[in-house]
């Protein structure tokens, strides 16, 4: 079966098309459109009803005030971590990169409570351009050996 030539002439306009696209999007310069679409769609589509089983603890300026400067000792974690553990919290990710030791007693006492939870997570943060694990901002061992890990 012989395909005839505007077919061909198409599937190769398509195929140019397609990778013209590819390139551009690749040097960046649909971002801003891109952008302002997913901003539009969001619009569009309106508010989502919030799930009910995840309950997000943020730490805001208002609390650095009351509380005092960040960072904060290390037991006001280790308090947090064993108040979501008793009230039956699944899981516990806490969003702060704990890269440095505080006091002994204080990276001793979240550590216990990590142990005791059993399913804290901590995050780590990897390094531009390489993005390798070997040159990753990690949570101070202690806390590392006790806590889960998101990713590889």
């Amino acid at each position: 079966m012989k395909l005839k030539k505007p077919f061909l002439y198409n599937i190769l306009f398509a195929g140019i098309i397609c990778l013209l696209i590819l390139v551009i999007r690749q040097q960046g310069l649909l971002h801003g459109f891109e952008q302002n679409s997913l901003d539009l769609l969001f619009q569009l589509r309106g508010s989502a009803p919030a799930n009910q089983h995840i309950i997000i603890v943020e730490i805001t300026d208002n609390d650095i005030t009351q509380i005092g400067r960040w960072p904060w000792k290390r037991t006001w974690e280790a308090a947090l971590a064993r108040a979501l553990t008793d009230l039956g919290a699944k899981y516990i990710y806490f969003d702060i990169i704990f890269s440095e030791s505080s006091s002994d007693e204080d990276d001793a006492l979240f550590t216990e409570a990590i142990k005791q939870s059993k399913n804290v997570y901590l995050p780590f943060a990897l390094q531009a351009p390489t993005f390798d694990i070997a040159t990753a901002f990690l949570p101070i061992k202690t806390f590392k050996d006790r806590a889960r890990l998101p990713g590889p």
